[in-house]
């Protein structure tokens, strides 16, 4: 009997797994493997060309240095804010979630009129003797691209390294007072080892979204390999190269991932990661400094950009006559970021919970799979499904907004994933065995134990891939229906057409809707949170 039930517990598993990995292959694996195949046979010959190769070195050496940066911000940023208890810490966990509500290609319009020759900065930069056009120079630069998009990406390590802080036992940190270790061997010994693989997360995500980035060097005019394929495809029409081209970017990923194994190989489970109490609180002189830090990180990150644009966009009744262009785009971003997004959540969760005690090798599989979504570009991944999909004898089964989800779904699964895996991981693994001796079932395991447990870490997941589908440009500008435009569809249109007004007038708007459901859905998570408690 008991290896009949093992028999039963392993084929349920394989099962479960599979009906996760389905919707991914559907919409991933198969679109990408034909589309792969009939793009080999429409080129004879391909052979990268010295440009090319050095495209792709530029390209590894900006997501590289975007994933660096970032991250080294993040964690010094995040460390000082979740170490230490501090009046005004709280609100600062609030305010960091501003910057990630906003799309990298905002980020940045919004330097770029910050930073602009008729702008402030330009004429201070003409008072210190400088060049006026020394500001955008350097805006539209190397550089300047690797600051903007850290800037972008570095509140998603601080928060996650904050997170992270609450998973660290109060003992190592008594042990480390104890025996006098100074704060770089605290640091070391007691917060890193969990503070570590929320960074690696981060910093892979980071990569890999920097390295298929289009629309921020497409802004800043940043010559990457991306943009190579890019133009393969609007300027040239050739598909079939562009496709190939596309491969060394999901080398690039599939090496990152392998890399981020390595480092993050340590184990964490079994260790006593709840005897946590609050930290301490700190004097005033440190909680000033600390202040002053996580606020003018907060202005470089959202401040200046978007109060730039925020001048911008309330100029010459600019506002007003955009709103009525966003009403439609606006529900169809809705309907289309919160499908994917609790679809995301769904598979990731299921994923995650199956591969939990199998070992490094499923999950390792599963990385690979979803890693195919995130570092292929999304316009090629649009175009896989399309030749797929969009034939007479599917689209009368199969809609455009189905095939739209569908590629958010496979863009983002691996956030999911991960980070439901990281989450569930750094649980004590007594607590399902104890709850398994005391009859729970798997559903009442889930909603009376695990779920309290890794609450924020669920609505930092759900967040982020909502701001990751809602700001997509790549996949959906190629898949909507006729009247299934989205926001960043049309910001895009009126950036390219109209007045810098309009486009900082849109962008204000976007930013609103991005705010709204994620504050909603915080509100909804501290009332349950306090109902429970």
């Amino acid at each position: 009997m008991p290896r009949r039930r093992r028999r039963l517990a392993a084929f349920r598993h394989v099962v479960l797994l599979l009906c996760a990995i389905l919707p991914v292959a559907a919409f991933g694996i198969l679109p990408l493997a034909a589309f792969l195949v009939k793009a080999a046979f429409s080129v004879s010959f391909l052979s990268l060309e010295s440009r090319q190769i050095l495209l792709l070195g530029r390209t590894a050496a900006f997501a590289g240095s975007v994933a660096l940066l970032a991250t080294a911000i993040g964690v010094i940023a995040g460390f000082r804010l979740g170490a230490t208890r501090w009046r005004g810490s709280a609100a600062f966990r609030a305010l960091f979630i501003l910057p990630l509500l906003i799309p990298p290609y905002l980020h940045a319009l919004g330097w770029t009129m910050f930073l602009r020759a008729d702008g402030p900065v330009s004429r201070l930069m003409m008072q210190l003797g400088l060049p006026r056009e020394f500001t955008t120079e350097w805006a539209y630069s190397f550089w300047g691209g690797v600051v903007v998009l850290s800037l972008a990406y570095c509140p998603l390590v601080l928060l996650l390294t904050d997170r992270a802080l609450g998973f660290v036992p109060l003992s190592l940190i008594e042990t480390a007072d104890v025996y006098g270790a100074s704060r770089l061997q605290a640091f070391r010994f007691a917060y890193w080892p969990f503070i570590r693989p929320w960074a690696i997360l981060a910093s892979l995500c980071i990569f890999l979204l920097a390295a298929c980035e289009l629309g921020v060097p497409t802004i800043l005019k940043i010559p990457v390999f991306n943009y190579e394929v890019f133009t393969q495809l609007s300027a040239f029409s050739d598909v079939g190269t562009a496709t190939l081209l596309s491969i060394p970017l999901l080398l690039l990923g599939l090496v990152a991932l392998v890399v981020e194994q390595r480092i993050a190989s340590t184990k964490i489970h079994g260790q006593d990661a709840q005897d946590v109490t609050q930290m301490p609180i700190v004097g005033s002189a440190r909680a000033r400094s600390s202040f002053l830090c996580l606020g003018a990180l907060l202005l470089f990150c959202f401040g200046l950009p978007f109060g730039s644009m925020f001048t911008r966009g309330f100029g010459h009744n600019a506002l007003s006559i955009v709103f009525a262009m966003a009403v439609q785009p606006a529900w169809n971003t809705l309907y289309y970021g919160v499908a994917a997004t609790a679809i995301i959540a769904l598979l990731g969760l299921v994923m995650a919970w199956t591969t939990l005690r199998k070992g490094h090798g499923q999950a390792f599989l599963i990385d690979v799979i979803l890693v195919i979504g995130l570092a292929i570009p999304g316009t090629i991944t649009a175009l896989a499904i399309m030749s797929l999909y969009d034939k007479p004898g599917v689209t009368h089964w199969m809609s455009a907004s189905t095939l739209v989800v569908g590629a958010l779904v496979v863009r983002y699964s691996m956030v999911g994933f991960r980070g439901f895996r990281i989450a569930l991981g750094q649980l004590p693994l007594e607590l399902f065995d104890a709850a398994s001796l005391d009859g729970a079932t798997t559903l009442s395991a889930f909603r009376w134990i695990i779920a309290p447990l890794v609450a924020p870490a669920v609505v930092a997941i759900l967040c982020l891939t909502f701001v990751l589908c809602v700001g997509e440009l790549g996949t959906t500008i190629l898949l909507y229906p006729p009247g299934g435009e989205t926001l960043p569809i049309t910001l895009y249109t009126i950036e390219a057409n109209s007045p810098a007004d309009y486009t900082a007038a849109m962008a204000l708007i976007e930013v609103a809707f991005c705010l709204v459901p994620v504050i909603l859905l915080l509100v909804a998570v501290r009332r349950q949170s306090s109902r429970t408690g």
